[in-house]
């Protein structure tokens, strides 16, 4: 809020990302220690998406009601986070109950144990993932541009709509998470290619309003199934450090579908972002593939 210099703003941004990463990782470190049932995890990181949602929309509204007056009020908001730092230091629970001999033994040979193959497979899928979604949420003005569909406030619009679905499908994760199990992240990367589809083949107002609500859908599902998931797919004393991980690849797939959008269309020779988009979807179809064969290997090991 003090200062011009573009390249200090561009090193505090990257503190308070990298500050923001170490945040995740606690509240979602804390949750699973702190509720270890798989179900009421599930509900519980839900209600988490969706509240970081629904403050992102409340955040970036008063943003723009500061920026008005002076772009430096808008940085006014970070102040949220000291209320946000004394509720961590005031409310969580400061004493652990005490380790069982037995607990105490797996901490100590923690550093022994691996991850499973399954585990890093599903990092990979990740990657894949977030990187689709991102070529294909980040693009929403580019797409209403070429297809002629609106102007800023059109896509305004479609980001507001699709995120307060994004919000209600977070509040209902929990529920299906508890039916589906493993096959809750099914669901997530089958409405990204269909989102992702459906965008490409049918280019209007109303596909862009449904084709971006249902990748949100897709996001928030994939998102929250990734770190309730973790208790089932690591060792207990791996599941921060999986946490972590998981927020490294989520962070990866944001950076790079920037780059694969505008690789892609160097390679097409300057194509249109539409004739990228086949090339997206069928990207997104491979965590489809590869999740498909690790359950099938999976029930033939069983």
């Amino acid at each position: 809020a003090f200062v011009d210099n573009p390249y200090l703003i561009a090193a505090l941004r990257a503190i308070a990302g990298i500050m923001t990463a170490l945040v995740n990782v606690a509240a979602m470190g804390a949750l699973t220690e702190l509720f270890p049932d798989d179900n009421q995890q599930g509900w519980l990181i839900g209600f988490y998406n969706s509240i970081t949602s629904g403050m992102g929309m409340i955040l970036s509204f008063g943003s723009g009601i500061l920026a008005v007056s002076d772009w430096h009020h808008s940085f006014w908001l970070f102040a949220v986070s000291v209320p946000m730092v004394l509720g961590f230091i005031f409310v969580l629970p400061r004493d652990q109950a005490a380790m069982t001999e037995n607990e105490q033994a797996q901490r100590n040979d923690a550093s022994t144990e691996k991850f499973s193959s399954g585990f890093y497979i599903v990092l990979s899928d990740l990657i894949l993932f977030f990187t689709c979604y991102g070529a294909m949420t980040y693009f929403v003005s580019v797409y209403v541009v070429e297809n002629q569909l609106g102007n800023e406030a059109f896509t305004g619009t479609v980001t507001s709509v699709s995120l307060a679905i994004g919000i209600a499908a977070s509040l209902l994760f929990g529920y299906f998470y508890s039916k589906m199990k493993r096959k809750t992240v099914f669901l997530g990367f089958v409405l990204l290619t269909v989102s992702i589809v459906l965008r490409y083949a049918f280019p209007s107002q109303a596909m862009a309003l449904v084709g971006e609500s249902i990748g949100v859908v897709a996001y928030t599902t994939v998102y929250a199934y990734a770190y309730a998931e973790i208790p089932s797919l690591v060792p207990p004393s791996k599941i921060d450090t999986a946490i972590g991980l998981i927020t490294f690849v989520y962070a990866v797939g944001n950076f790079i579908c920037t780059y694969m959008v505008t690789a892609l269309q160097s390679l097409m020779q300057g194509a249109s972002y539409m004739s990228v988009l086949p090339v997206v979807a069928a990207f997104s179809v491979l965590p489809i593939v590869f999740e498909y064969f690790v359950v099938r290997s999976e029930n033939k090991n069983k």
